[in-house]
């Protein structure tokens, strides 16, 4: 990790997402997991995770949304992954919501394609 040269270089912004972020999970080595929200105020800013897909177009990281998921009226403040299924590439993902623990699966599913999709489901 390099610092700020004197020119005033700063980081390089990696994505913007439309709630406030909370917590960050590395799900895989090339996914991460946002999570955040509004909280219980009703002001419209949801609550939940999305799911970023890192990449590199030849100059920069790039991070692209696979995909979201909504936590009700409770801001997602603090979240930790772990696998227990390399096989199936299944993780499950403990979330911290006000007084309350909740835990979802991330499924990651590879197409005929190469190309990984992402489906993240609270686990009942």
């Amino acid at each position: 990790m390099s610092s700020s040269s004197s020119s005033g270089d700063q980081p390089q912004l990696l994505c913007r997402v439309d709630f406030p972020a909370y917590c960050i999970v590395a799900a895989t080595r090339r996914h991460l997991l946002l999570g955040g929200g509004g909280g219980a105020a009703k002001t419209g800013v949801r609550n939940g995770f999305e799911v970023l897909e890192l990449g590199h177009d030849g100059r920069n990281t790039t991070a692209a949304s696979v995909t979201r998921a909504v936590t009700g009226e409770f801001a997602v403040m603090n979240a930790a992954a772990a696998r227990y299924d390399a096989e199936a590439q299944r993780l499950v993902v403990a979330a911290g919501h006000d007084a309350h623990c909740q835990l979802y699966q991330l499924q990651m599913t590879t197409d005929k394609t190469s190309s990984e999709t992402c489906t993240l489901s609270l686990i009942r």
